[in-house]
């Protein structure tokens, strides 16, 4: 589960900002909101799903970038020695803040355990690093470092300090441009390799656009019965009129030989296939008479597509209790669907194992008090030198929980929304030209 999501100096942001995760002492107006959308873990209360606004170039997708820029260096900083160099990207906006450190912190919990896990970078190197955790009543650390000079508990984390106890005249294994976490897991170090095999497999960052991969996962799905079963009841609940899906396996060696070649080089050894999906086929009268069989890619919406394509990952994450992250959620969907999976994860019923959902919306449909808390909703604002911020709709003042959210969002109550007055201007200068 994740507490909360702290960076700074990363792309638009220039200062630390945070995203919560942890639910306030606010009420909703409808009891049943306050039920259903948090859930109690040890000391915490936590939200399960947030919304994230803001005007187009605002820095949304910067907040999930940012993150998924820490998981990365986390995994691959001791096998890709410029990883850090390559990812990380300060603010450029302002004087002397690109040399200035990048700052990434995650709260979370492993196995009920509260750990806070961070390091700062610069200059494509590791400049501190820290692990804390409470296991107890009170907060201790694990491991603290500055530069090349690691502190360990030998307490909570002794597996690690034969990692600094480096005879003289020898270089450590980690080294300034990788995580000393990545290190330790990479020796197999049982924490370390236990928190960052949980950060590669509870956190899933999907893109509401670019959906070839999940494609692929979701064609691969299809050969489990069971999945089929409930990827049929998705499909049917989401009333996009279709019955079933199936998919239509290619045998390659039924093709001519020069496109078999072709298949092959594309495919990398991957299975060949397509999906048909079942519609039904009414007469005058309103009756079914039959039914017919149609590919889900030459002959369905691009809404349609992108249902079964987030469909295993929302399943995964409802199952096993992950944190899914999806960016332009609302492309090719329609706003009833965006709702429904937003529901899913909201709902006790459908979500037993208390997943987390996080996405980064322009659908205001989902700015409603049935459906949300204040706190599930944050705003992302860019001031007029360019620096972007982050803050939840609770921290406004003056907002009553019986507030019509999306009206009060696009009015600009809330900011976070573009400007466009001066748009029209444009046109209308033009037109007294021409006059």
């Amino acid at each position: 589960m994740i507490v909360e999501f702290s960076f700074g100096n990363f792309r638009s942001f220039k200062d630390i900002q945070t995203l919560h995760l942890q639910a306030t002492k606010t009420k909703s107006k409808y009891p049943y909101i306050d039920e259903n959308n948090s859930f109690p873990i040890g000391k915490y209360d936590l939200l399960k799903s947030k919304v994230i606004y803001g005007a187009n170039a605002s820095g949304k997708t910067s907040v999930l970038r940012a993150l998924v820029t820490f998981l990365r260096i986390i995994q691959d900083s001791f096998k890709k020695e410029d990883i850090i160099e390559a990812m990380i990207e300060p603010f450029l906006l302002a004087e002397g803040q690109s040399d200035k450190p990048t700052f990434f912190q995650i709260s979370f919990l492993y196995e009920n355990i509260p750990f806070r896990y961070g390091a700062q970078f610069s200059n494509g190197k590791v400049l501190d690093e820290w692990l804390f955790g409470t296991p107890g009543q009170q907060e201790v650390y694990y491991f603290i470092r500055e530069g090349m000079d690691v502190k360990i508990n030998e307490n909570k984390f002794k597996e690690a300090k034969r990692l600094t106890n480096i005879p003289k005249g020898e270089q450590p294994i980690y080294s300034e441009t990788s995580l000393f976490l990545t290190v330790a897991n990479a020796s197999h170090r049982k924490l370390a390799k236990n928190l960052v095999s949980y950060f590669k497999d509870s956190f899933v960052l999907l893109s509401g656009l670019d959906d070839s991969g999940m494609m692929d996962r979701a064609l691969s799905e299809l050969e489990d019965h069971a999945f089929k079963q409930k990827l049929n009841d998705l499909m049917a609940a989401a009333d996009l009129g279709i019955k079933s899906v199936e998919k239509i396996d290619i045998n390659p060696e039924d093709l001519p030989e020069d496109v078999k070649k072709q298949l092959s080089e594309l495919t990398e050894g991957k299975k060949l296939g397509f999906v048909v999906v079942a519609k039904e086929i009414f007469n005058e009268k309103g009756n079914k008479v039959s039914e017919i069989n149609l590919n889900l890619h030459t002959d369905e919406s691009a809404g349609t597509k992108k249902m079964f394509a987030l469909s295993p990952f929302i399943f995964s994450a409802l199952e096993e209790g992950k944190i899914l992250f999806i960016d332009e959620f609302d492309a090719r969907l329609h706003p009833r669907l965006t709702r429904k999976i937003v529901e899913l994860f909201n709902s006790k019923i459908t979500n037993p194992r208390n997943a987390q959902l996080i996405v980064v919306s322009h659908d205001t449909n989902l700015l409603d008090a049935k459906l949300l808390r204040r706190d599930q909703i944050s705003l992302v604002d860019k001031d007029k030198y360019g620096a972007s911020s982050i803050k939840s709709l609770v921290e406004f003042k003056g907002i009553r929980n019986n507030a019509s959210f999306e009206k009060d969002y696009l009015d600009g109550k809330y900011g976070a929304v573009p400007f466009l007055n001066q748009m029209d201007s444009l046109f209308i200068s033009e037109n007294l030209e021409h006059a």
